[in-house]
């Protein structure tokens, strides 16, 4: 049974020590103290006094944007951080340790000058602004290298985000905030819960299984066939990993430095990646093709029970209920004195009808036969035809006084 692995999760504008404590009861990976100009924004003294109970449990991020010289000094002389992150541009300009940890920003527009570094943050256009960034931008750019998402994520969409970016990790400010600066501890976890769910489903639904079996030679035109869906997406063949080459310094987790075990799902929920050249005896090819037919079952394993109804909710139903038969009660005796009045109108219709002589009733034309009749009568007679049948003969009939005569 392959373990869904978490995402890398990072809190960042940290400025209550309540907001530290409860990034740390959700055990997320990183949190992130403002050097920048903000409402988030706090001194190095203040930024150490808060990170001090989370020193070497999780990394402890230090967020710049176009920073000076002296301000990285003194960042690095006081408040010593585990990862640096500033925009990519910035880097080149910065005289930094070859020991720190740096986490560069992208932004969506013209990709930077420089080098696409292995693993980068992808922000929106303003930072702490809660402006969602570009998703099509960002999922490019999550198949050249590992991106976490940043801006604009809250607990209510970054299940979905995560589904179609398929980011290595997310990154939330202003989405777990109460007010301006202030974290609330309620959103912190709903964000935390929401991201590791959606980790958590995606992993499942790409899950190889525990049997495979052993497969003949593959050639790559079979190896194409079997990964038209998603090309280049392989599992690695068993006794295999890859490490990232960044390190994240002290008080990082295996996570921040990009190390991947064997035969696991990586940070994104997907299997590690090989290249298209395959050898003979691949026994994980037939794991590979079985892929789509798993991913019902992986939903289905995750699929929570329903819910037991809760007193409150039959409560409402007991209420409904009685309204409904209050409603029909009171009903009952309406419909009754129409239906006998309605009865009682078609019996006496029936009776007249009945009791009327039928002579008469032939008698009278109907309205629509005297249409019929004063119609034809106002047509004018045919005029004779060269072809026209001769009128047959008048017969007039005699009073018997006449023919007696």
């Amino acid at each position: 049974m392959i373990s869904a692995p978490r995402p890398f999760i990072k809190i960042c504008g940290m400025t209550t020590p309540v907001a530290v404590s409860t990034a740390m009861a959700c055990e997320v990976d990183a949190i992130g103290f403002v050097f920048a100009t903000s409402v988030r924004q706090v001194t190095t003294q203040r930024a150490v006094e808060l990170a001090a109970p989370a020193r070497g449990k999780i990394a402890c991020v230090a967020v710049t944007r176009h920073p000076t010289r002296e301000l990285i000094l003194e960042i690095l002389r006081d408040f010593r951080p585990d990862i640096l992150q500033t925009d990519i541009d910035d880097i080149a300009g910065l005289n930094l340790p070859a020991t720190l940890a740096v986490l560069p920003v992208m932004r969506p527009g013209p990709p930077a000058a420089c080098m696409l570094p292995a693993r980068v943050l992808f922000e929106g256009p303003v930072s702490g602004s809660g402006q969602t960034t570009d998703w099509d931008a960002a999922a490019q750019l999550a198949r050249r290298c590992e991106i976490i998402l940043a801006g604009g994520l809250n607990p209510l969409n970054v299940g979905f985000a995560m589904r179609q970016v398929r980011p290595f990790g997310v990154d939330v400010s202003s989405g777990v905030e109460s007010a301006p600066g202030i974290k609330s501890a309620d959103q912190i976890e709903k964000f935390v819960a929401a991201a590791r769910a959606a980790s958590m489903m995606r992993c499942s639904s790409n899950k190889l299984g525990s049997e495979r079996a052993a497969a003949g030679p593959c050639s790559a035109s079979r190896l194409r066939a079997v990964t038209s869906s998603r090309a280049g997406d392989l599992p690695l063949p068993p006794g295999s990993g890859t490490t990232g080459a960044a390190t994240a310094g002290s008080g990082t987790s295996a996570r921040v430095s990009g190390t991947t075990a064997a035969g696991a799902c990586d940070a994104r929920g997907d299997p590690p990646r090989a290249s298209l050249d395959c050898g003979p005896g691949c026994e994980w090819l037939s794991a590979l093709a079985s892929r789509r037919a798993m991913v019902s079952d992986a939903k289905s394993d995750i699929t929570p029970p329903p819910a037991a109804p809760t007193a409150t909710h039959s409560k409402k139903l007991f209420i409904t209920d009685v309204a409904l038969a209050a409603t029909a009660v009171a009903l009952a005796p309406i419909v009754a004195a129409a239906l006998v009045n309605a009865t009682a109108r078609l019996r006496e219709a029936l009776g007249t009808y009945m009791t009327e002589p039928a002579i008469s009733r032939r008698a009278a034309p109907s309205p629509s036969r005297k249409r019929i009749g004063s119609f034809m009568a106002a047509l004018p007679p045919p005029a004779p035809g060269p072809c026209a049948p001769a009128a047959p003969p008048r017969r007039t009939c005699r009073s018997p006084s006449a023919r007696t005569g």
